[in-house]
């Protein structure tokens, strides 16, 4: 309440105040509450805080081959701080110990992966209430779990007499000669690369030698690594084949061979034919009608990878496909008959039984059509198919081979067999009639008339047929025939040697 005016400078007379309302608007205080009796004289306010947690310091830092410490600074005392209140933003590891001194916290970490490890405070995690920290707080820090390094760089190619260059990267350690393995070729480093040279052909490689070399935490290395090159010096061999194939129109083809990569100019080889030719693909495959093609290959334009020509020479490749001339095919000319008069058969004798001797080569007698052929009065017998033919001990050995004639149209039909008498080098066809009988002869009662024949020798090859009668042997060939004559004699010599074969009882 308010006090009474005072008309007096000296204030003695004014009126008294009266005591507070003991009210707090809503709109501007929250939960008020009054106490009685709690202050005399002038009034006061006392206002309560509490700070909200923040982070001043957050670092972190390797410690040995396999652990970290982290160290976390707050702006007051740190309460409630656990494991769960952080998360690894990069890397892994694992925290194993929390310490707290106040404000200030040390957290210690293991088993941490190799590189940057990035350890992170979560939001309102720390203090009464967690309140704080307001964001979240990382610290970095990197971890070396790996070794010195040394690594090479293939080389590309194939190389020739010059220096061999291979480049490598390293950290760690300070690379030389002793660090790589090598061929047998002269090394040096220059510029963080290996340099060898006076390497002999063929292939080799450099490898790095593995865990000669300890990094401040202890880790060892480089990891072994190699790589592999090949030296040449020789000029690549050339070889080539050329073909032809088509009916009317040909495919001309041209195959390169060489015995290692190489590299051929645009004007190495050059193609020229007497025709007019459409590539197939490049001009080493032309199509093309009849005639000569050519290709020309200029050896010092085709180099290895390394610059060695295959040589100095220009080599030629010529094809010939000339057009074929048809020609017309000879005539036949007509057969000629001849005959021949041979000396009188001779009739073997019988001779008694006894051991058989060689008899020779044995006539088997093919299953072929019967034919019928003339013959005289003497006559051979032949045995079946399976049945062989001896020789009589005295007689010299004759080889015969059968062989069907074509009966003509105007001779009488009879069953016949036809032997080929060799003697040497000297063919004979003789023709020799076999008689019907009334029951088939054993192999015992086969006998064959003999006679001394003078062969004809066929001093060129053409079709000829010889036919041996009795005493008589004729040779038939393709030129013409005495038709009429020959059809008489025939017929007198077969009655002559039917009745002769009556008399003799055989």
């Amino acid at each position: 309440g308010g006090g009474g005016g005072d008309d007096d400078e000296t204030g003695a007379d004014g009126g008294g105040g009266g005591g507070g309302s003991s009210y707090a608007h809503p709109d501007h205080v929250d939960n008020p509450s009054f106490e009685s009796g709690v202050n005399w004289g002038h009034g006061r306010v006392l206002l309560y805080y509490q700070l909200v947690p923040t982070a001043t310091t957050f670092s972190g830092g390797q410690v040995n081959q396999n652990e970290m410490s982290f160290d976390l600074i707050m702006n007051q005392y740190i309460q409630d701080l656990t494991p769960d209140d952080f998360v690894f933003s990069s890397g892994t590891c694992e925290i194993y110990e929390i310490a707290v001194n106040l404000s200030v916290a040390n957290i210690r970490a293991r088993n941490c992966s190799h590189g940057e490890i990035g350890l992170t405070l979560k939001p309102r995690s720390v203090g009464e209430l967690e309140r704080g920290p307001l964001t979240s707080q990382t610290a970095w820090a990197s971890n070396d779990r790996q070794g010195p390094t040394l690594t090479m760089t293939a080389p590309a190619g194939v190389h020739s007499t010059s220096e061999i260059v291979i480049p490598f990267s390293f950290s760690e350690l300070t690379p030389s000669t002793e660090s790589f393995s090598l061929p047998g070729c002269d090394a040096q480093i220059r510029e963080s690369s290996l340099v060898l040279t006076n390497c002999a052909s063929g292939s080799h490689q450099v490898s790095v030698r593995s865990f000669i070399a300890d990094d401040f935490w202890g880790n060892s290395g480089p990891i072994s690594q190699t790589v592999q090159f090949s030296v040449d010096h020789t000029a690549p061999a050339l070889s080539f084949s050329a073909t032809v194939s088509g009916t009317t129109s040909f495919s001309y083809e041209l195959a390169l061979h060489f015995s290692e990569t190489v590299v051929i100019a645009p004007d190495a080889i050059s193609f020229s034919s007497s025709m007019t030719c459409s590539p197939l693909a490049t001009n080493l495959s032309q199509e093309c009608g009849y005639g000569e093609v050519s290709w020309r290959i200029n050896t010092a334009s085709i180099s290895d990878l390394v610059g060695y020509p295959v040589g100095s020479e220009i080599i030629e490749v010529s094809l010939s496909n000339p057009e074929p001339v048809i020609s017309q095919a000879p005539s036949v000319s007509e057969p000629i008959v001849q005959v021949v008069n041979p000396e009188p058969a001779v009739t073997p004798q019988p001779t008694e039984p006894g051991p058989s001797p060689d008899p020779g080569p044995a006539i088997v007698v093919p299953p072929t059509p019967t034919q019928e052929i003339q013959t005289s009065s003497d006559s051979v017998t032949v045995p079946s198919e399976s049945e062989p033919v001896t020789q009589s001990p005295t007689e010299p050995a004759i080889e015969l081979e059968i062989e069907p004639v074509i009966q003509e149209p105007w001779l009488p039909s009879w069953s016949e067999e036809v032997e080929v008498a060799t003697l040497g080098a000297t063919t004979m066809r003789p023709r020799i009639q076999v008689r019907e009988q009334s029951k088939e002869p054993a192999a015992s009662e086969i006998s064959a008339s003999k006679s001394d024949i003078t062969p004809e020798v066929e001093s060129q090859p053409r079709e000829e047929v010889q036919t041996v009668a009795g005493p008589k042997l004729e040779i038939e060939s393709k030129d013409s025939w005495p038709w009429l004559e020959i059809s008489v004699a025939v017929l007198l010599i077969g009655l002559i040697g039917f009745g002769a074969y009556r008399t003799i009882g055989r």
